[in-house]
């Protein structure tokens, strides 16, 4: 007998919501008590669900982290397209690079320097970013506005490279300033504006 497609959707969603509530909670506990805090039993409490029905889910606090790390992987991806769908064409590539430096300079509580990104997630997200970055360089070499001596692809390896190191920065305005530093030496001098250029954001959890 063939299971009803709204029973199987139904059934898929409630998985979706019950996996979205543990990459929450497992993000709160992180922020509030480090990574060394962070228990099923925790996990369990914070997202409101049984221990049992954590278990079903994930398998310890490993896999928890992980499902949370690939979470918001995927949200800061979702973030970065929708400012560069969105925002003004004069600063969109500002705005897209400056949105990339605070999601890699932010820091996630008391245990911060004990995560650990998989390298694969990371490597295809890079890939995406890479992808983002040179669909919106191309169009910026169409306009005038970006430098000639290299390609559209090798300005956006670079620049990925470049924000990498605002994970090391200490203050999100450290950050804003080298997505500043990464604009003007993609670009031909047209500056975006002066002050913050992303407004704020929300982490997954907060």
């Amino acid at each position: 007998m063939d299971v009803p497609r709204i029973w199987e959707e139904t059934v898929d969603a409630h998985r979706d919501a019950v996996l979205d509530a543990i990459a929450h909670a497992t993000a709160r506990v992180v922020h509030r008590a480090g990574v060394g805090g962070l228990t099923m039993s925790a996990i369990a409490a914070e997202a409101g669900i049984g221990r049992a029905t954590l278990y079903r889910y994930v398998k310890d606090a490993g896999a928890a982290l992980a499902l949370w790390q690939e979470h918001g992987v995927a949200l800061h991806l979702r973030q970065l397209e929708d400012f560069a769908a969105t925002a003004d064409p004069d600063r969109r590539l500002a705005v897209v690079l400056e949105r990339y430096a605070l999601n890699r300079q932010h820091r996630h509580g008391p245990g911060h320097a004990e995560l650990s990104h998989s390298e694969i997630l990371l490597d295809s997200a890079r890939a995406k970013v890479r992808e983002l970055f040179s669909e919106l360089l191309r169009v910026e070499r169409d306009r005038g506005r970006l430098r000639t001596d290299m390609t559209s692809c090798e300005l956006a390896a670079y620049a990925v490279a470049a924000l990498e190191a605002c994970s090391d920065m200490p203050t999100a305005d450290a950050a804003r300033q080298l997505a500043r530093l990464v604009h003007d030496s993609l670009t031909k001098g047209h500056a975006p504006g002066e002050g913050s250029i992303a407004p704020g954001y929300g982490q997954l959890g907060e």
